[in-house]
């Protein structure tokens, strides 16, 4: 079981990483994404933001990084920001996390 310190510092990592996605969808050329969190040997973990480009649309990551610095705190912006053709979902349409941690997650 989670200690209340735990459990409050996921909710607040979850809701930081709920901001940094809505961000990045506030851009036209974003369809969709995912922000995770993912094992990292020096700092134990990063944030990796996958992105799904809306078709017909380009961007680098550097431009959604400036795109982001607008309206979020430069600790907020990921270093690693990863382009894929679609992110996987369930039947429902809900994005796999689980399934981009494996994929993007390995430790860097």
């Amino acid at each position: 079981m989670r200690s209340t310190n735990e459990s409050s510092q996921r909710r607040s990592d979850d809701s930081q990483r709920w901001s940094m996605a809505d961000d990045y969808l506030a851009d036209p050329a974003v369809a969709a994404c995912a922000v995770l969190g993912v094992p990292d040997r020096r700092l134990g973990e990063r944030v990796v933001a996958a992105i799904e480009l809306a078709p017909g649309a380009s961007l680098d990551a550097e431009a959604l990084r400036e795109h982001c610095a607008e309206s979020l705190a430069r600790y907020k912006i990921p270093k690693s920001v990863v382009f894929t053709d679609t992110l996987p979902r369930t039947a429902a349409g809900k994005v796999l996390k689980k399934d981009l941690k494996q994929t993007f997650g390995g430790e860097a």
